[in-house]
C-alpha cells in the first residue's frame, strides 16, 4: 500500500505567517521542507537557503523533492509609497518576490505536487481586491498572485493538484508591527473597519491553511479565500 505524502514545502517558513504555518503542520506530524533566506531557529525542519525571486536558486533546491502533500508560498515583501515615489527598483523587487517568486516555486514543485496529488496554497492579500493608499506595488503583486492561482486551479486539476489563494486581512505579524510602530499603519482605523475588531492571528491563519489542504476541501480549487475578520464585507460607514 502506498503511503500518503507526508512532506510539506513552505517558503518564508522562518518568520511571520510562514513560521505559524510550519508549526501547524509539524504539530500534525508532517515533515516540513523550509525554503527561506534565513535559517530556522524556532522549528526543527529541513532547510534550504532559497531566493524565490531567482529561478536558478529555486530550481536547484527542487532537484530531489519527495512527493508533496502541500506547498505554501509565504515568502513575500512589501514596499510602502506612492507609485510615483516608489521607484522602479522597489517596485520590481516586490513583483520579483511576491509574484515571480510564487510562480517560480509553483513551477519548481509541480512534479512533486503531481506525484503527491497535493495542494498549492498561495498567499494573496485583501489589498489585491481593495484600493489601499501607498500600496500600489504590493497590491498589484498580490492581485496577480490571485489571478495566477485561479489559472493554476484550472490548468493543474487534471494532474490531481488543487490551487487555492488565501488572502489575509491585517495580520498580527512583524511586518504589521513595524508599520504600526513607524506610523505607516493606522491600528485604530484597522480595528474600527474590521467587524470582528481584531487583527488576524498567524495561528488562526495557519489553522485555515491547514484545513484547506485537507480532505474536507477536496473539491475546492481555483479560488481566492479571504480570511480578514470581515474587512472586505464592510463597505458602509462605521
Amino acid at each position: 500500500m502506498q503511503l500518503a505524502p507526508s512532506h510539506v514545502l513552505i517558503t518564508g517558513a522562518t518568520s511571520g505567517i510562514g513560521l505559524a504555518v510550519a508549526r501547524r503542520f509539524i504539530a500534525a506530524g508532517f515533515k516540513v521542507i523550509a525554503w527561506d533566506l534565513v535559517a530556522p531557529t524556532e522549528i526543527e525542519t529541513s532547510w534550504s537557503r532559497v531566493d524565490v525571486s531567482d529561478p536558478e536558486s529555486v530550481k536547484s533546491a527542487s532537484s530531489s523533492l519527495p512527493p508533496l502533500y502541500a506547498v505554501i508560498t509565504c515568502a513575500g515583501v512589501s514596499a510602502r509609497g506612492s507609485l510615483v515615489d516608489l521607484g522602479y527598483e522597489d517596485f520590481q523587487r516586490v513583483i520579483s518576490v511576491n509574484l515571480a517568486g510564487t510562480a517560480n516555486t509553483a513551477i519548481a514543485t509541480f512534479e512533486a505536487l503531481a506525484q503527491g496529488k497535493g495542494t498549492l496554497i498561495t498567499i494573496g492579500s485583501i489589498t489585491a481586491v481593495n484600493g489601499f493608499h501607498h500600496r500600489a506595488g504590493y497590491s498589484a503583486s498580490k492581485a496577480a498572485v490571485v489571478a495566477l492561482t485561479r489559472c493554476l486551479g484550472n490548468e493543474w486539476a487534471e494532474y490531481g493538484i488543487r490551487a487555492i489563494c488565501v488572502s489575509p486581512g491585517f495580520v498580527n505579524s512583524p511586518m504589521s508591527e513595524e508599520g504600526i510602530k513607524n506610523g505607516l499603519t493606522n491600528y485604530e482605523g484597522i480595528i474600527k473597519h474590521t467587524p470582528m475588531r481584531t487583527l488576524i492571528e498567524p495561528e488562526a491563519l495557519a489553522d485555515s491553511i491547514f484545513a484547506l489542504t485537507g480532505p474536507d476541501f477536496r473539491r475546492t480549487t481555483g479560488v481566492n479565500i479571504l480570511i480578514d475578520a470581515g474587512w472586505d464585507s464592510l463597505s458602509g460607514v462605521v
